[in-house]
């Protein structure tokens, strides 16, 4: 096969050649075998180095080649089981990501793309699969390699296929009678398993030396006091069927009551029946609430201590160690220590945070530190600011003006160059337009309910400031060239610096690279928005056609405000008004309630998802939508040069293909709250 995209590579890098015509073969290989009968050892026999050739032609190239060989080999070790395992319809994603991956392999070495900036949008394509591929994997739980030689995967009983109540386990005494507690399983691999119990509970067994899990010994890696951090780890030498728990860290910064669900053993009736039960009710969250202490390196150190108040069942002596799970996300939210008997049925006991495992397990390993979920705090959501928010009535006059505050984190670009990135918080919304919303058009619907976690976006579209700061630097360079100074306006606006306007003439794949080069710096995540995230964002909380309400004015945002020929330049009731013929600096308008600057008008702003004609099938979760038309991406907001109703919160431009790039074009970037990206690079930078 003629690698087209990579001419003269052959003769130049034969060495290359070999290697990319193999994992071709490999790829086709993959498809073309059955999930059920791979087996590891063929998948990864004959795995060459390609260490000697790390700086070949393309930049960048080699670097995907090697992930996607790292991914295809996880995906293998992860994702591929004897036939006679059960419930293999549930990889049914994962055969599907399998297939995307391979064909977007293929058409990097396709006779069909001769030049470079395909073979760009390939090396694109496979990362976006990849980095999908990895999200999913992480959500499988308990896909567990068993690597000896001529040994199939076996998967492991996966929490979709067994109760969660399945993963606590019965900690007893080797000497004493009638005593217990309750454990669970929060980490595992291979040949070992972690669990969490109480302090108390090992001291009430007799110590390590007489505790059991399931009747199988086990070590205690750590312990708090008993009078404080009432957590234990536990070891066992074994791996255990059932799944983990994942556990979710709340700092009990913010009010809250959850719905939660406790599994426990306990002894029942004169005989001492062993028996299990699930019980339910509230978990209520203080900021002001009981704290533990504990003396850790000498140092004093608080975790949150929450109420139980339980509706069905009760709080026994076993429940000692039981999991607290929050019934809406299926996470592990305290550790039950001890009931409390106001009323002498057991409905009222005590939870301690989970952040005290952290607190006692100083050296926890990194890779289940970061399996730990952990609730946003208010010192990591940055620094407070104030801003003006406005509201128009129908006429498109202010009516009310209000102080709003929002948190921010300021990323250091150098050379005085900042990036400010706004916290949004967590929630839901009605994405979409109604069908009575004026001059909407099909793309809007159907109208859907989406639930976004939090993040953080920029405060302003991408500055041509910021933008040279990142594009100038060749170090950093993925896998495109970027021009340190695209935009076609160039000159200063009201003697405002042109570098504080929004840089244009920018495709999607120079503002992904954009992102990855800034990632690459900071050793944060970035990426673009999801077309929900952006919506989301831009809402803040209305429903109108605009966050101003239900028009605006050109005094509002940087939009054709005059007719013409039969286009109006006006929307529902609200005035015409001036057309700049250009971008404006950015924050020159008020901004939405989140403390967003721009949303409306200025620049149009790229999405990370693919373009898919309405939101028939859409996800829910606020996530990146792909599957569709893959040389196509949303762009959001409207701009400078369109009219009104071009900018609406609902709008969806689909007339741009992914490599096109004209003045009307940003974006602004994305970075997930309490993400942190692989720190792989040195010289990462701080947040401020």
């Amino acid at each position: 096969m003629i690698l087209s995209t990579l001419q003269g590579i052959k003769s130049a890098y034969p060495d290359l050649y070999s290697q990319l015509i193999d994992w071709e073969k490999k790829a086709k290989e993959i498809k073309n075998t059955s999930l059920s009968s791979y087996s590891f050892n063929k998948a990864v026999e004959s795995q060459q180095k390609i260490e000697d050739i790390k700086n070949s032609i393309y930049p960048g190239l080699l670097e995907a080649v090697q992930y996607l060989e790292n991914n295809l080999e996880t995906l293998i070790k992860n994702l591929n089981f004897t036939s006679s395992e059960k419930n293999i319809n549930y990889l049914g994603d994962a055969e599907i990501k399998k297939d995307a991956i391979y064909d977007a392999f293929l058409s990097l070495f396709s006779d069909r793309y001769g030049n470079d900036k395909k073979c760009y949008e390939s090396l694109f394509q496979i990362d976006i699969y990849l980095e999908i591929l990895n999200e999913r994997l992480s959500k499988i739980k308990e896909l567990q390699a068993l690597v000896q030689p001529n040994t199939k995967l076996i998967l492991s009983t996966l929490p979709q296929t067994k109760k969660l109540e399945d993963s606590i386990v019965l900690i007893k005494s080797a000497k004493r009678a009638n005593v217990i507690g309750t454990g669970f399983i929060f980490y595992k691999q291979q040949n070992y398993t972690y669990l969490l119990t109480c302090a108390h509970v090992v001291e009430d067994v007799g110590g390590e030396e007489n505790i059991r899990v399931n009747n199988i010994p086990a070590e205690v890696i750590k312990i708090g006091d008993v009078q404080g951090f009432d957590l234990a780890v536990l070891k066992v030498n074994k791996t255990f069927s059932a799944p983990s728990l994942n556990l979710m860290i709340l700092y009990g910064e913010e009010e809250k009551k959850l719905k939660v669900k406790i599994p426990g053993y306990y002894l029942w009736g004169q005989n001492h029946a062993l028996r299990r039960q699930t019980i339910k009710g509230e978990m209520v969250v203080e900021v002001d609430g009981e704290r533990a202490a504990q003396l850790i390196e000498n140092i004093p150190e608080y975790v949150a201590v929450e109420k139980l108040e339980m509706e069905k069942g009760s709080l026994r002596s076993g429940y000692s160690g039981s999991p607290v799970i929050d019934i809406n996300t299926g996470l592990v939210v305290g550790l039950v220590t001890h009931k409390v008997d106001v009323d002498g049925e057991g409905r009222f006991g005590r939870a301690i945070s989970i952040e005290a495992l952290e607190k006692i397990w100083t050296e926890i390993p990194n890779e289940v530190s970061k399996q730990i979920k952990r609730e946003s705090r208010e010192s990591d959501k940055g620094e407070l600011f104030t801003f003006e928010v406005v509201k128009v009535n129908d006429s498109g006059s202010i009516v009310n003006r209000s102080q709003g505050s929002a948190r921010q984190k300021i990323e250091d670009l150098g050379n005085g160059i900042k990036l400010e990135m706004v916290y949004i918080p967590e929630g839901s919304f009605l994405m979409g337009s109604p069908e009575s919303e004026e001059d909407r058009n099909d793309s809007e619907s159907p109208q859907h309910d989406v639930t976004v976690s939090a993040f953080f976006l920029g405060k302003y579209p991408v500055t041509q400031g910021q933008w040279k700061a990142i594009a100038s630097r060749t170090d950093l360079k993925v896998i495109l060239y970027l021009d340190p100074d695209p935009s076609h306006f160039k000159k200063l606006y009201q003697n405002i610096d042109r570098w504080q306007r929004p840089v244009e003439d920018v495709s999607w794949y120079q503002a992904v690279e954009f992102c990855k080069r800034l990632s690459k710096l900071t050793g944060r995540n970035y990426r673009l928005p999801s077309e929900a995230e952006w919506e989301y964002a831009c809402r803040a909380g209305t429903t109108t056609p605009f966050y101003f309400g239900e028009t605006m004015n050109t005094d509002l945002a940087n939009y054709s405000g005059t007719d013409y020929e039969k286009w109006s330049s006006s929307y529902g009731k609200g005035p015409k008004g001036v057309y700049r013929e250009q971008t404006t600096p950015v924050g020159e308008f008020p901004p939405n309630a989140f403390g967003l600057y721009d949303m409306h008008g200025n620049i149009w702003e790229w999405c990370a998802d693919e373009w898919h004609d309405n939101y028939n099938g859409a996800p829910t979760d606020g996530s990146v939508w792909l599957n569709g038309n893959k040389d196509g991406s949303p762009l959001r907001g409207g701009s400078w040069i369109n009219y009104p109703n071009i900018c609406r919160s609902a709008i969806r431009n689909y007339y741009v293909r992914r490599d096109d790039h004209d003045d009307p074009s940003g974006f602004r970037v994305v970075a997930m709250a309490g993400e942190l990206f692989n720190p792989f690079y040195s010289g990462l930078t701080q947040w401020h």
